[in-house]
């Protein structure tokens, strides 16, 4: 496992946004299962169906993604000698911090101004979506705020937005990863060397795993993606066995073997990488994500993933609330609050993109080049 990093790497990554933003709404499908529908979808659940509402699948995904994204991107500065590691750093911060402190301060504001648990509700809203906006998260100490926006301190609580402790994971590792890249440019054994001790001697991150099979996608994608492509069965092989493992914390009966938490991380790490490479692999596929509507759901992602909550414990609340006072109960109020709850996430993560999102953006590219301004001999 010695072979180069890609010669060419891929100018556009536009079908793989898409791709984050499928995964994102799967999140937010995830969330809605877990607030009201519980009862409606056990008949699907150890089917690849399950797939569409994998909460913990689409995580895993994104890590993937990110290794596999910002691996190819270091790699093609590093050969043009543009790498700025505290640029690389700076912008990373503003990308994500930013825009989560932004959507941290609108939940805030939303909880103690509409939240409210309509105990009549049919569906009514779960205990495990209740405890993530209770009046203890109101009531943390400042410290704890002050943890959350740094980000990347071990044991942060998110409060309101309890999906962001997967952005702790995403930042720290994005702390690493020029190291892990470097380290597989001298040889993939290397990388995977150093993953095995970062997760089974330090007990650290068993999401690295996940973060190394997005930097050895990248690396060996040339040679992968011929292979794939060398034979039907072999792509038909490689999409069958990523469903399988992505989705494997519900398989089918018939295959369902006990793993431990850590195992299952890197099982669903694995369907992920497989899954990825599939795509890769399939100009077919690539043209139906370069479809608008996919390639809008891409670019808006990160803020549906911060900003869904905020719709569904309040307006999804409300719409039930509604409909069960005009005699619409169970899953037809189910299927209301989905409707809103989607409708009204895509329309405020296209807002906070807009406002939030491309100004933190900007405000970390201008950061960045400040700091390679500074660290560049003089006359060149």
């Amino acid at each position: 496992m010695t072979e180069p990093p890609i010669a060419n790497s891929p100018a556009r990554l536009d079908y793989l946004d898409a791709i984050r933003g499928i995964a994102a709404l799967a999140v937010v499908w995830g969330h809605l299962y877990l607030a009201f529908g519980v009862d409606y979808f056990r008949p699907i659940m150890r089917t690849p169906l399950h797939l569409f509402f994998d909460a913990y699948a689409a995580v895993t995904l994104f890590f993937v993604l990110s290794g596999y994204v910002l691996s190819v991107r270091y790699l093609s500065m590093q050969r043009m000698g543009e790498f700025n590691l505290w640029g690389f750093y700076i912008k990373r911060y503003c990308r994500i911090v930013l825009p989560f402190l932004a959507v941290f301060g609108l939940s805030y504001l939303v909880c103690i101004g509409f939240y409210q648990v309509f105990t009549e509700n049919d569906p009514v809203l779960s205990k495990w979506a209740q405890k993530h906006w209770s009046a203890a998260k109101l009531e943390l100490p400042a410290s704890e705020y002050l943890k959350a926006a740094v980000m990347v301190l071990p044991k942060t609580q998110f409060p309101l937005i309890p999906q962001a402790w997967t952005l702790r994971i995403e930042m720290g590792m994005s702390l690493a990863l020029p190291f892990m890249v470097l380290l597989a440019c001298r040889s993939s054994w290397w990388l995977i060397a150093f993953t095995v001790i970062f997760i089974e001697l330090l007990g650290l991150y068993v999401f690295a795993s996940h973060f190394t099979l997005g930097i050895l996608l990248a690396q060996h994608q040339e040679t992968m993606v011929r292979w794939v492509r060398s034979n039907r069965i072999y792509s038909l092989l490689t999409l069958v066995m990523g469903i399988i493992l992505l989705t494997y914390r519900w398989p089918p009966e018939f295959l369902a073997v006990k793993l431990s938490p850590k195992d299952l991380r890197f099982v669903t790490g694995l369907g992920a990488f497989l899954l990825l490479l599939w795509v890769m692999s399939s100009p077919r596929v690539q043209r139906v994500m370069d479809w608008p509507a996919l390639q809008f759901l891409g670019r808006v992602s990160y803020s549906l993933y911060l900003v869904h909550f905020i719709v569904l414990l309040t307006a999804a609340q409300y719409g039930i609330h509604w409909a069960n006072s005009v005699g619409i109960t169970g899953s037809y109020s189910y299927w209301l609050a989905f409707a809103i709850t989607i409708s009204g996430s895509l329309i405020l993560a296209a807002i906070c993109y807009r406002f939030v999102e491309l100004p933190a953006i900007a405000l970390g590219k201008f950061l960045a080049d400040k700091t390679r301004a500074r660290t560049m001999p003089t006359g060149q």
